[in-house]
């Protein structure tokens, strides 16, 4: 038997280092010369103390677990109860927590810890009431230091660290803190705690940031998805004569699909329309994702090619933009007159860009190509000129190239690009 193997033996049977080490040195004290045991023992020293830490650490995280599931017992309770998750059954379970430990507070770490965690199933994530009732779990006056040298060392790590994670937690979820948790984390922590630190940071950088967007999305967003649509649809238009229009597919005869069609398309784009060469496609492209806050919408766009006097435009401003040659001869009079004119090109609109020419954007309710052959036919019974138009979809919907598991079903079949 190696002594590697006596050492890893007695750290399973939960023996501790010192105790390992005293049976280490006994054992080959009797079997091995003095010199040879001595270096063992020296080198075996190490080794049992990390066993022992390694093993100690995996039990206190199985620990740790096992008590944030007991403390935890009072959700599952109250949800079981009420059979639902919201606002009033997370406030209960805080309220049962601190009648039951009023006076001591036993577990109030994995119990806060654990309530971090299920703030998002409760649907308070987004509530500060929330935040500063898990930090009055903290007892009052029991953490506060009582010199500088304790306040710089941390005085009760554990418990500060947990009240960073709830200021870490409303900083993740949008959240800025009050005066009141200020005051909060002064009666529980000290004014020269971390804690402290951790909330004048936010204090101090978070409504810097909040207010920093120039186009700002709502904090409560609406609840319908046709409204959130026209939102993201307003949001994402760079016309400030933009209309944005809801179509309503039982109002279209020839409908193949269900539900509602936003549709964004500004006086130019509709003037756009109008001029496009009617020999040459359109093309309906997507889905692209938009976010607003924690919700993603797919939106469509009908897409034109570039117009060849656009290329040209953005290859003259790419050479001429620091090339003062032309100013400096048409000053001294020596600039050819017809050369000029021929260079003049009239300036783009906001809508036609390298990529492409953008004519319209559209959200529809289930996002497939039934509601964007229905979108089409709204935008040829406002717009004439499209019926003459080909119309292709190139689309990358989730939908695209999905086949049925029933053989007796034929496969649904993928929606390439250049399919009309």
């Amino acid at each position: 038997m190696k002594v590697n193997t006596v050492t890893w033996t007695l750290s399973r049977l939960c023996i501790s280092p010192s105790h390992t080490l005293s049976i280490l040195s006994r054992w080959t004290s009797l079997i091995l010369p003095v010199s040879t045991a001595s270096k063992i023992f020296t080198h075996n020293f190490h080794t049992a103390k990390a066993l022992a830490h390694r093993d100690g650490t995996v039990q206190e995280i199985q620990n740790e677990k096992i008590r944030k599931r007991r403390e935890l017992a009072v959700f599952y309770e109250l949800s079981e109860l009420r059979k639902a998750k919201d606002k009033d059954t997370y406030r209960k379970a805080l309220e049962i927590y601190m009648k039951k430990q009023s006076v001591y507070r036993r577990g109030h770490v994995d119990f806060i810890l654990g309530a971090i965690e299920q703030m998002k199933d409760y649907q308070v994530h987004k509530d500060v009431e929330a935040y500063k009732a898990l930090m009055r779990i903290f007892p009052e006056g029991e953490l506060l230091p009582k010199s500088i040298i304790q306040s710089e060392f941390m005085h009760y790590p554990r418990q500060q660290n947990t009240a960073i994670d709830i200021l870490s937690a409303m900083g993740n979820n949008g959240c800025i803190p009050d005066d009141e948790m200020g005051n909060i984390i002064v009666s529980r922590f000290g004014e020269n705690s971390y804690v402290m630190k951790k909330y004048q940071r936010i204090m101090y950088w978070g409504p810097k940031f909040r207010n920093m967007n120039p186009y700002p999305v709502p904090w409560i967003l609406p609840e319908t998805k046709l409204e959130l649509a026209v939102m993201a649809l307003k949001r994402m238009a760079v016309d400030k004569n933009n209309v944005v229009k809801v179509y309503d597919t039982n109002d279209l005869s020839s409908a193949i699909s269900d539900g509602f069609i936003a549709s964004a398309c500004s006086p130019t784009q509709q003037e756009l329309m109008r001029k496009h060469n009617s020999e040459l496609p359109l093309y309906v492209e997507g889905g692209f994702t938009v976010w607003m806050r924690e919700e993603s919408l797919v939106y469509f766009i009908l897409r034109a090619d570039p117009h060849p006097d656009i290329v040209e435009y953005n290859q003259k401003c790419e050479e001429d933009e620091d090339d003062i040659s032309s100013g400096f001869y048409t000053y001294l009079g020596a600039d050819d007159e017809e050369k000029r004119k021929k260079s003049l090109i009239v300036k783009p609109s906001v809508h036609e860009q390298p990529e492409g020419t953008i004519l319209a954007m559209c959200i529809t309710e289930t996002s497939n190509k039934d509601s964007l052959v229905d979108w089409i036919n709204f935008l040829q019974g406002e717009n004439s000129c499209l019926s003459k138009v080909p119309i292709l979809f190139s689309l990358k919907t989730p939908e695209s190239g999905l086949q049925s598991t029933n053989e007796d079903e034929k496969p649904r079949e993928e929606l390439n690009p250049g399919e009309s």
